[in-house]
């Protein structure tokens, strides 16, 4: 079954907000009440409290996921957002009668989007209203420990006015979804940044999510938003956390960009960065080429493994993101979903029209409709592993012409090919062997091409060497990353482990379409 450990997750380099797309080969973002205090609450995990109430920052120690969460994160497949509904709150504020809706069984409750950016009612915590569960699994795989990024002067906090801004935006964040994996103490885990660090917790912030908070940039709409309408009164178009009032939201971030000295050329990088780690949001497809696209049985296929979403779209669509807004965008005239607990689609498997069991047909929505497509008219085929786990195939075919099957070989146009050289007296078992082609180094984020070669638990020839062809339909300067995850090390979270894990990197390699093979083999050695 394809679960988070199987795809690349959208790197928190930047933005570390519970969302996604990012999501390639990774979810680029997440019914019972999860109650457990999983991080922050261990015995050994006691934090100091200063004179002024305020939790010090030499003690500040969130903790890692506990293994059941952990396995959550990297190992469930993405549950599709929808309104759960909840008996109303009795100490809750801001409940308006408008939000209220009268169950089957006549009794009052209110229904919340399990999505990062739905929301409970304002001045609640998302976590003491809602489930957690389903939102984690549509955010980052990976713990990164919050830590401060800058280090603000703590006389600010004397000043009235920004102490009540400063929590007015922390609260406003808590009612959000984003809070399931950004608040330490209130939801039980943060990664990358937490809304519950000491004193001035955006110091935990990146310069990008304070532009981003501002209003700046907007990228972080990609990520998926819902109506205000439909959300308590609560928007995420605008700014990076959804907020009831958004000239307030981005008036605190302003300052906040102001007083760390922001310039347009952060502003840029923040939009560059996005663009970057979620490529697959914007990436334009390729002519499918050999074993893309459609065989001569009208079946679907495609070079990766398997798909948990398949979409046929009008060419010039936007590429699919964030589900439930984005992820069927205007030009998809079909869309297959595996169920939840169902296994993906493996490529040839799946004909458009033809709904597998336990799949959903999400477009056209009644799945008694089969879409209509026209002989000799060109299409784009969009392939997923997961919901904002980017892509496995993003490609142009015609209807109608079967795509050609061969199987390349190294010396093939578009093809990338080494020979990876491992160590000797290895004796535990890898559990993956991933080789990908990245624009910089070190990655940032997934790689660059998809898919990039891959094999779980390989049978690896410690002390020699082995040859790897890399699929390459790409032009310009790119770098081979190699990385062969250990017992112990980052394949659930696909961040190589020092000390554990191997990686190797090749210099810079100019593609222009011919087939390359490296002159040396790559040397796998430990990571620093």
């Amino acid at each position: 079954m394809l679960g988070r450990k199987d795809s690349f997750p959208v790197v928190e380099f930047s933005l570390g907000f519970c969302s996604a797309i990012s999501r390639p080969w990774v979810r680029f973002m997440t019914v019972s009440c999860l109650t457990v205090c999983v991080a922050g609450c261990a015995d050994d995990a006691v934090q100091t409290i200063g004179s002024d109430g305020q939790l010090e920052w030499s003690d500040y120690n969130p903790q890692p996921p506990s293994p059941e969460l952990e396995k959550l994160l990297s190992a469930t497949v993405a549950r599709y957002p929808e309104k759960r509904c909840v008996p109303v709150p009795t100490d809750v504020s801001g409940m308006d009668a408008s939000n209220v809706e009268i169950s089957e069984n006549g009794q009052e409750q209110i229904c919340i989007w399990e999505h990062p950016a739905g929301v409970v009612p304002d001045g609640s915590s998302y976590a003491d209203v809602a489930s957690c569960e389903n939102v984690r699994t549509l955010g980052p795989s990976w713990y990164i420990p919050p830590s401060r990024k800058v280090e603000t002067d703590p006389s600010l906090l004397a000043d009235e006015t920004y102490r009540t801004e400063l929590e007015w935006v922390r609260q406003q964040v808590a009612a959000s979804g984003c809070s399931c994996c950004h608040a330490s103490q209130q939801s039980g885990y943060a990664s990358f940044f937490d809304i519950d660090a000491p004193g001035i917790w955006t110091d935990t912030l990146t310069m990008t999510a304070v532009a981003m908070g501002a209003g700046l940039a907007d990228e972080h709409k990609y990520l998926g938003y819902l109506p205000s309408d439909d959300n308590f009164g609560f928007d995420r178009e605008i700014t990076i956390f959804a907020t009831t009032d958004i000239p307030r939201m981005k008036a605190f971030f302003m300052e906040e960009f102001e007083r760390r000295g922001g310039t347009d050329a952060d502003v840029k990088l923040a939009s560059d960065t996005f663009r970057q780690i979620n490529s697959s949001l914007f990436e334009e497809a390729s002519t499918c080429g050999p074993g893309e696209g459609m065989d001569a049985n009208g079946r679907l296929v495609w070079k990766g493994g398997e798909a948990r979403q398949v979409y046929i779209q009008e060419v010039g669509s936007q590429n699919p993101g964030s589900p439930p807004n984005l992820d069927r965008p205007e030009g998809t005239i079909w869309a297959l979903y595996a169920g939840t607990e169902e296994l993906g689609f493996e490529s040839g498997t799946v004909a458009p029209g033809v709904v597998p069991a336990g799949a959903l047909q999400r477009t056209p929505f009644d799945g008694t409709e089969a879409p209509v497509f026209e002989d000799g008219k060109t299409y784009r085929l969009f392939v997923t592993p997961d919901l904002l786990l980017g892509n496995i195939a993003n490609c142009e075919f015609t209807f109608g012409e079967a795509s050609d099957l061969t199987q390349q070989e190294c010396g093939d146009d578009n093809t990338v090919c080494t020979e990876l050289l491992f160590p000797e007296g290895v004796q535990e078992q890898p559990e993956k062997l991933v080789v990908a082609l990245y624009k910089s180094l070190p990655p940032l984020g997934p790689p660059d091409v998809f898919p990039p070669t891959m094999v779980d638990t390989p049978d690896i020839p410690f002390g020699d060497s082995m040859e790897v062809l890399i699929d390459a339909p790409v032009t310009g300067e790119y770098f081979v990353y190699a990385v062969l995850y250990m017992p112990g090390g980052g394949a659930t979270s696909w961040q190589p482990v020092p000390g554990v894990d191997f990686v190797a990197t090749s210099g810079p390699l100019t593609l222009d379409g011919r087939g390359i093979y490296l002159d040396s083999a790559l040397e796998m050695a430990l990571k620093e």
